[in-house]
């Protein structure tokens, strides 16, 4: 039996010799080292030093934005089956980045609950069609391989953007925070859809 190291190397060769796969394992860092950071320590600073409000108002921000994820994934489920599954994910990228923009300005707590669920309704575009097209995409016999490529990607790149997110709201502020990760995020969409035809057409 290989060891786990041989089987990760493995699994990363395989990720190198596919240019699709490459391609979206090198967006899915960049995007998750963009936008989770803000997810979890900028919504904690938001709501608690600039809007002034406590943890059940946080508990109802986070919850608002898990209800846009049901119904984005609702929605994608109903209307999206037939949509080139690379471009969705590419687009979803480039909205899931730009509805964090607007929290640099909004100091409002309904609208930002109304802004937080649109975000949230972007989230299954990148996180549903992804797994589709990994499917899809992937033979049974690196299917483990390149979903455990994926997971280690999210979660390593989870925990740097946390880091990352905690220097830049306690010296900037989390409005700020959500600027620069929103526009860090939107790009990465967008250099997708115009730098990388065949995941923007991958069905």
């Amino acid at each position: 039996r290989p060891s786990l190291f041989a089987e990760a190397r493995q699994g990363l060769a395989t990720a190198a010799r596919d240019r699709l796969l490459l391609g979206l394992l090198v967006l899915t860092a960049l995007d998750n080292l963009a936008i989770m950071g803000p997810a979890i320590v900028g919504a904690t600073h938001f709501v608690k030093d600039d809007l002034h409000l406590g943890a059940a108002h946080l508990a109802w921000f986070e919850g608002t934005m898990a209800l846009g994820f049901l119904t984005g994934a609702v929605l994608l489920g109903r209307f999206g089956t037939t949509w080139p599954k690379g471009r969705v994910i590419l687009l979803g990228m480039l909205f899931d980045g730009l509805t964090y923009v607007p929290f640099f300005w909004v100091r409002s707590y309904p609208l930002a609950l109304a802004l937080v669920f649109v975000h949230g309704v972007c989230i299954p575009a990148i996180v549903v069609a992804r797994t589709s097209l990994l499917q899809q995409h992937v033979g049974d016999g690196r299917a483990g391989k390149v979903f455990a490529l994926v997971h280690l990607t999210v979660s390593g790149m989870t925990a740097l953007s946390a880091i990352v997110a905690g220097a830049i709201a306690a010296r900037h502020g989390a409005p700020m925070l959500f600027l620069l990760a929103g526009g860090f995020g939107a790009a990465c969409g967008l250099a997708g859809l115009l730098a990388m035809p065949r995941l923007r057409a991958a069905r």
